[in-house]
């Protein structure tokens, strides 16, 4: 039986508060299973939880990757009422540098994806040929009723979600397919040329789209579906180390993915390259000018706080893992279907299993 989010953030928090000693995130999803009848939940749900609902509720060991309950202070600006209350700056700083080296690549980079995800509304059932079905009835951007009456009779036989319908006509309404299919091919090939942002541009015009609306679903298709593309570029890893540093000393504008949307305005320039270093220089001199005025950090300080982030190095190293990781889960897929018998189907998901919550002993 599926989990609501504050269900699940409840197991691991009890699973946690019970043991006597640091846990990793494998060892917690292991212990959710033994002690709530076999409930499974990988090792990445249980980061996200911890990361995204019990942050600050929690030390994190770095050395060997494990999670404790023990609430801690996080830094804001509002826990600073006033110029005689504020922590020494050499305290400050060297409190940052050590939650920012706790943090892993993954983890910022699944967060900013989440952020920037957060007002890309799609529709995600979990079954594959019935978002394929829905993608092609919002693709000429209206539900006929005997699509709607189609669509709720699937629904029902499939026992998913009553709610999807709605869901279907809300994403008709948050985007256009014709746009959404052209960003998609300027991306897919790993190169955002000068000539495809001209091109993209120019049916921009065509078809009376507003220049917010075009860059907002630029940058949410991009991040969403082609973050990896993206992050070749040095300064967009810079983008993302700024953004973490501003979200830890508590700054709102660096929550707002409207915000950090607008700062990468592709109507600046048709170079790329260009586009991002402006939106990168503009949100690093915001949260210098914050960091100045609350701490009196300068320039050396940010510059060490995104340097002990380390996100290219600690990104590309999970990837790699994640990487050998599927290529092994479509080896077990491809045997479970060859051999095709109920033994092998059960060895296999039990397999798929361990790996996905790295359970070796």
């Amino acid at each position: 039986m599926e989990k609501t989010i504050e269900e699940q953030k409840q197991m691991v928090y009890e699973t946690l508060l019970e043991s006597k000693k640091p846990l990793m995130a494998k060892r917690i999803a292991y212990n959710i299973y033994r002690k709530y009848d076999g409930y499974r939940m990988s090792r990445f749900v249980v980061r996200d939880i911890l990361w995204k609902e019990m942050k600050g509720q929690f030390e994190y060991d770095k050395n060997d990757y494990t999670y404790i309950i023990k609430k801690r202070p996080n830094i804001k600006s509002t826990d600073l009422c006033a110029e005689t209350q504020k922590p020494e700056k050499e305290n400050l700083y060297q409190e940052t540098i050590n939650i920012l080296l706790k943090k892993e690549g993954y983890e910022t980079v699944s967060e900013f994806k989440n952020l920037i995800k957060s007002n890309f509304l799609g529709v995600n059932t979990g079954n594959k040929k019935f978002d394929e079905l829905i993608k092609l009835v919002v693709k000429d951007n209206k539900i006929t009723p005997a699509e709607e009456s189609f669509l709720k009779e699937k629904t029902h036989e499939l026992g998913l979600p009553f709610d999807l319908i709605n869901k279907a006509k809300k994403h008709i309404n948050s985007n256009n397919p014709y746009l959404d299919n052209i960003i998609h091919l300027i991306f897919e090939d790993g190169i955002i040329s000068e000539k495809e942002l001209i091109f993209l541009k120019e049916k921009e015009k065509e078809n009376n789209f507003s220049k917010s609306f075009v860059n907002q679903r630029f940058w949410q298709i991009g991040v969403c579906f082609y973050l990896k593309e993206l992050m070749k570029h040095s300064q967009f890893i810079t983008f993302i180390e700024l953004w973490e540093v501003g979200v830890t000393f508590g700054l709102e504008l660096f929550k707002s993915d409207t915000w950090l949307i607008l700062n990468l305005d592709i109507h600046r320039s048709n170079n790329i390259k260009t586009i991002i270093e402006k939106g990168q220089s503009n949100i690093r001199n915001k949260l210098l000018e914050y960091l100045y005025n609350n701490y009196r950090f300068k320039e050396n300080e940010l510059k060490n706080f995104c340097k002990v982030l380390n996100l290219e190095y600690k990104f590309n190293e999970e990837e790699n893992i994640e990487e050998n990781d599927k290529k092994i889960m479509k080896i077990l897929e491809q045997e479970k279907i060859r051999i095709g018998c109920p033994e092998v189907n059960l060895l296999v998901e039990n397999v798929k299993y361990r790996i996905e919550n790295n359970l070796w002993d």
